[in-house]
């Protein structure tokens, strides 16, 4: 089963309990963990440290003043996460300009909402000021107060596929100073700026008005949390790619009549060693825990003895194609009827389409979901587009681990260039 994408929710100090003098406490918005929760996400909540926690907008703490150690202790939690959600609030926490700047410089996807859509701006160097006509966009509790004007060609509207929509509005202040980094995706009638993102990154937009308030009354919503999502489960496979650097290779050893003891072809360990892998062999053997205690010390097993070699080549049909500097992402047949397989059939002929039309950002987005759900030619395709830097930041190193997971799940074209 696909494992869903784990999203930090940075929570916010009760501002008038502080300036109150009554006991202090943290949280998160039901609103954000529900939206969350609804568009495939498991929510988490990120706390900073003491002093982090109540540096509200009127304090004099701020992050400049947190130790290294404080600012380690939230990047740790963040580094959990697959996704970062600021929220909104009339009292933004300072803390918010840390989190919003490390995702941004760690190209972790990352959202925010009105008092979060400022510090995301405000953490590039951006400012914010009182909104044109302001009385009239405080409208809290409406579900739908007025249209946002969308740009074509920004990522806003490719997700929502619209040139204007309806929203919520429950703010009086706007960003005006407008970060090099960002760009305006949609403005109100008023000529406020509504969301700002950033087009370098996979993921880093920003929007003023409320869309996790209004995910079961709004299809855009639910679009924009969709998007958001799919970022992260992109990012979560890349995070496990990249742990998997070095991963540790089983090869089960041959024990031919012809040879008195269980042996691997040194071939096969060199691939293995030259695509950045640690070869290690596993020795047959009847005792079955003993079996799983030697395949417990391995990423993957690969079975290379010659019957196996052989169902290898025929189990499959896989692309004739080769990759090369230039390759680009091949469509291939679904393998099985099973379930999982044709889920990852499906979403492999989606990212087929949009690598087809150009659209690589999209087509990772989906190679990576047929990849998690199974499927040896998304995970060699999705290697192709790291290799090339195709809809991602080009990444030899989660190339090579997804081109040994192909190989480890039957790809002929992995296999090839392993053997190279």
């Amino acid at each position: 089963m696909q494992q869903k994408p784990i999203i930090g929710i940075a929570a916010q100090n009760n501002a008038l309990a502080i300036e109150s003098g009554k006991p202090r406490s943290t949280f998160i918005r039901e609103s954000c963990v529900e939206s969350t929760l609804k568009a495939g996400g498991v929510p988490i909540g990120i706390l900073p440290t003491e002093i982090g926690c109540h540096a509200v907008r009127n304090h004099r703490i701020k992050p400049e003043h947190w130790s290294t150690e404080e600012k380690e202790n939230l990047y740790a939690q963040m580094r959990l996460c697959d996704g970062i959600m600021l929220m909104g609030g009339t009292k933004i926490t300072r803390y918010y300009r840390l989190v919003a700047k490390f995702a941004f410089d760690n190209d972790i996807p990352c959202i925010g909402f009105c008092g979060g859509e400022g510090a995301m701006v405000k953490a590039l160097g951006g400012s914010d000021a009182k909104s044109i006509n302001a009385d009239a966009h405080d409208k809290k509790g409406i579900a739908f107060t007025h249209p946002i004007f969308v740009t074509r060609g920004t990522q806003l509207h490719r997700i929502t596929g619209k040139d204007e929509f309806m929203v919520n509005s429950a703010h009086t202040f706007s960003s005006k100073k407008i970060p090099k980094e960002l760009i305006v995706s949609a403005r109100d009638p008023d000529g406020n700026n509504e969301v700002m993102e950033a087009p370098s990154k996979r993921f880093y937009i920003a929007v003023r008005f409320h869309p996790e308030t209004n995910y079961d009354r709004s299809e855009d919503s639910r679009k924009i949390f969709a998007a958001f999502i799919d970022a992260c489960t992109a990012y979560r496979a890349q995070k496990a790619a990249v742990q998997r650097r070095k991963p540790v290779i089983g090869l089960m050893a041959n024990t031919e009549k012809s040879s008195s003891r269980p042996f691997v072809w040194d071939e096969e360990r060199d691939a293995v060693l030259q695509a950045g892998g640690i070869a290690l062999m596993i020795v047959p053997m009847k005792d079955e825990q003993a079996l799983q205690a030697q395949t417990a010390l391995c990423n993957d097993v690969i079975d290379t003895t010659p019957a196996k070699k052989s169902s290898f080549s025929t189990a499959r049909q896989t692309p004739a194609s080769t990759p090369s500097a230039a390759a680009q992402p091949t469509a291939a047949a679904p393998q099985s009827s099973a379930n999982t397989q044709d889920d990852a059939a499906q979403q492999l002929k989606t990212a087929d389409e949009f690598a087809l039309a150009k659209d690589f950002s999209n087509a990772v987005i989906w190679y990576t979901k047929a990849a998690d759900a199974g499927s040896a030619d998304a995970t060699f395709n999705l290697a192709l587009c790291y290799l090339n830097g195709l809809g991602v930041t080009a990444d030899a190193n989660v190339a090579t681990a997804l081109i040994i997971e192909a190989a480890r799940l039957g790809h002929e074209g992995a296999l090839n260039i392993l053997k190279k």
